[in-house]
């Protein structure tokens, strides 16, 4: 997807970003979550507009290995990208409008290793640094932020994907 004459933004100035009360989850998804030894440590919601760019960033304040399950309401066509860091280039720290920290990383710092279309639900390691290129569609996304109950710490991609796996298709 080109982003010809698409203005670049910072995660936190795209649409409208805004916790989202566990009390609103599906309670069998919470107790599916529970029963593969997880439990939900926050939820989000998240609106960005239409042909609209996230940069580069990260939903932690270093590169990790953590991960979120999506849900995406429009924005069909849209699609996630993954990056690495060019070499001597670093990310930089900001604030959600929720004023929770992240990194981010100017487009021209970084080199796309991955991407995909993306739908709902998905499995998203959000440790890394990674964007999206919105499609002519308005995109709402719910995410909740797994965790480990066993340990009380944040789930990550590898132990997600054996947990997961079976059902993934």
């Amino acid at each position: 997807m080109s982003t010809t004459g698409v203005k670049d933004r910072w995660a936190t100035s795209v649409g409208r970003h805004t916790d989202y009360e566990l009390s609103r989850m599906n309670k069998d998804f919470l107790e599916f979550i529970e029963s593969v030894g997880l439990f939900v440590h926050f939820g989000e919601y998240f609106y960005t507009a239409p042909q609209s760019v996230l940069l580069p960033h990260t939903d932690t304040v270093h590169i990790t290995d953590v991960v979120k399950l999506n849900w995406m309401r429009g924005g069909r066509d849209s699609v996630m990208e993954w990056y690495e860091l060019k070499p001597n280039k670093s990310l930089i720290t900001r604030r959600t409008k929720l004023n929770k920290p992240f990194s981010g990383a100017r487009r021209q710092d970084v080199k796309c290793v991955y991407s995909a279309h993306i739908g709902t639900p998905s499995l998203v390691n959000v440790g890394q640094l990674h964007g999206v290129i919105n499609s002519d569609e308005p995109r709402h996304v719910v995410c909740a932020a797994l965790g480990k109950r066993r340990f009380d710490q944040r789930l990550e991609w590898d132990e997600a994907i054996k947990i997961f796996q079976k059902y993934v298709v």
